[in-house]
């Protein structure tokens, strides 16, 4: 098992192209991107309806420790300006990670 990092950011649709641009000029490309369909927050449960979003993205990376603090500048001024969340844990993964 090899112990990675994975950190799972939610932030409006609009902002992903540009935080994945900047995360990759700091050489992080290693990420999945979800629709977010439903969810319960500070302002109030939403749901989408139909095969409709909510105009929000969950991202999930997966990468070295060593990592995290370069994501983490990238991320939170995104955060700041329009709103959403940034969570982040140890993972365990059966395969050896190539995340440089």
């Amino acid at each position: 098992m090899y112990t990675v990092e994975k950190v799972e950011v939610v932030i409006n649709n609009f902002q992903v192209h540009n935080l994945l641009k900047d995360a990759a000029g700091r050489g992080i490309q290693h990420y999945t991107i979800l629709p977010v369909l439903a969810g319960a927050g500070v302002h109030g449960v939403v749901e989408a309806e139909g095969l409709l979003d909510l105009g929000y993205s969950f991202l999930i990376f997966l990468l070295d420790a060593s990592r995290f603090e370069a994501l983490k500048e990238v991320v939170t001024p995104y955060l700041k300006a329009q709103g959403g969340i940034m969570t982040h844990h140890q993972v365990q993964v059966d395969y050896p990670p190539n995340l440089t």
